[in-house]
């Protein structure tokens, strides 16, 4: 049914964010010698939309920080922080356009200096990217015996001081789909171009036609079979067919469990995709495992990793059904604890060309009256198809880590929190590996309605054959929300 202009209103909100941080760092190389301290000052004000209703749903949040560094070069930055998903409807029921998009800062390479601190005037390694998605789409029914959906598809992504991250992806797909829904037995047929450019590398041109069949004995229970052709140059001198075909089945009892299972014989050889989630009363878990060829030079172009916020939201839907309410209380806590909402197990890098990635990811949150837990980990391998390798020998790179938190409410206002990380990148046999570890204790108040201050100390350890460093930092932030 329609939504009312009111009804709408209601279902979303516009917030603004003033944050405030002093930061004293101060780093030692591994080898005792004293590099140097930094006192960074940093005024973040930003916007945050949210809204499940109307024409325009979906959440977009942005943060322009200007820093000041005391002992640095750059003496002063400007950065950017941004993360979109948001769904317009264009015409009612008829056209729509999905558009994503985010900055933020990425390594360039897995084997360069890694850093905690984004604020680090001194990484040559780290890189402001930012990708943006734009899919318009048009659905509609075909004399009542199929339904359809015609979408393109636009998208680039670009890193601000290398053109290695740069890249353009333009294509389109069209969807026929059997109109019978709850029906035990439905068919579909999907096919799509894509075309990449990568500005480092090369470009390359992808066709793919898919016909599928979809068994549904059951309302908790769905089977899928499908095969097709498609023809691709990625990894070749000239274009070539291949013929696909894979399976799929979906399990979900409840909302609260879901089961999906994928796997595909594919031009680069099997691919398969993995999604197991389930919500306990005062946890959650969710495990995914993804293989596929990745036609972006997004660090976080396969797997998508849950962002901090996504994993609260999801945990505190039995305790705030409302999804606006939620999305302010999941806000409010994360600000509690000192931490970046957009924040995700780290690892990943820019490439140059495409890639063929295999990435598993798991993670935990506990909720309860006061203490609070969330384990995020991970484990990636990545490598070119074609092109310039990304290792001098041409093997694959492999990273693994980890990202915990704990929280405990000392007060109704008051809470200390633990955070530990862990990113490793394997060597490989002419490329030395990376370790960074790092350790933060935070202590927060809310100091009004809207207001909530807090102190942080943090120390990390980068461990290279290439600019290893023992680093110490405190943090003082003012987090302001209107």
């Amino acid at each position: 049914m329609p939504v009312s202009a009111q009804e709408a209103a209601r279902s979303s909100s516009l917030s603004t964010t003033l944050d405030t941080t002093l930061t004293y760092l101060e780093s030692k190389r591994e080898d005792g010698f004293f590099s140097g301290s930094d006192l960074i000052t940093e005024v973040r004000p930003g916007l945050r939309y949210a809204s499940r209703a109307g024409r325009l749903r979906g959440s977009a949040s942005y943060g322009l920080g200007l820093l000041l560094h005391s002992n640095g070069s750059p003496s002063s930055e400007v950065q950017h922080r941004l993360s979109a998903n948001l769904t317009g409807e264009l015409i009612e029921r008829r056209a729509f356009i999905d558009v994503t998009a985010s900055i933020a800062k990425q390594a360039l390479s897995a084997y360069g200096q890694q850093s905690i601190a984004s604020n680090r005037a001194d990484n040559a390694n780290l890189a402001e990217v930012g990708n943006l998605s734009v899919s318009p789409y048009v659905t509609g029914a075909l004399g009542g015996v199929a339904t359809y959906s015609l979408r393109l598809n636009a998208s680039a992504t670009n890193a601000r001081t290398s053109i290695a991250g740069d890249s353009t992806t333009m294509g389109g797909s069209l969807a026929i789909n059997s109109a019978s829904r709850g029906a035990m037995v439905g068919w579909g047929l999907n096919v799509s171009s894509t075309t990449t450019d990568f500005r480092a590398g090369t470009e390359s041109t992808s066709q793919r036609a898919v016909a599928s069949i979809k068994i549904a004995p059951d309302v908790d229970w769905a089977f899928t079979l499908r095969g097709g052709q498609e023809s691709t140059d990625i990894g070749a001198l000239r274009q070539q067919s291949y013929s696909t075909w894979g399976a799929s089945v979906r399990w979900q009892p409840s909302l609260r469990t879901t089961a999906d299972i994928s796997a595909d014989s594919r031009f680069f050889g099997r691919s398969h995709s993995v999604t197991l989630a389930h919500r306990f009363p005062l946890s959650s878990l969710r495990f995914t495992s993804a293989r596929d060829i990745t036609l972006s030079s997004n660090p976080a172009g396969l797997g998508r990793p849950q962002t901090l916020y996504q994993l609260f939201f999801e945990q505190f839907t039995s305790i705030e059904p409302d999804p606006i309410l939620r999305d302010q209380r999941v806000l409010a806590f994360l600000a509690g604890q000192g931490q970046d909402p957009n924040a995700t197990v780290g690892g990943g890098f820019v490439t140059p060309g495409a890639s063929l990635q295999q990435r598993q990811d798991i993670a935990w949150s506990f909720a309860a009256k006061r203490l609070t837990l969330a384990l995020q980990a991970f484990a990636n391998r990545s490598g070119l198809i074609g092109g310039t390798s990304v290792t001098p020998t041409g093997e694959d790179v492999r990273q693994r880590g980890y990202n915990s938190t704990l929280s405990y409410r000392l007060t109704r206002t008051a809470s200390f929190g633990i955070n530990g990380s862990r990113l490793m990148t394997r060597p490989t046999s002419v490329q030395p590996g990376t370790d960074l570890k790092s350790l933060s204790l935070t202590f927060s108040n809310q100091l009004g309605r809207r207001t909530t201050g807090a102190l942080s100390a943090r120390y990390s350890v980068f461990n290279s054959a290439f600019n290893p460093y023992r680093e110490s930092a405190v943090t003082a932030s003012l987090a302001m929300r209107f």
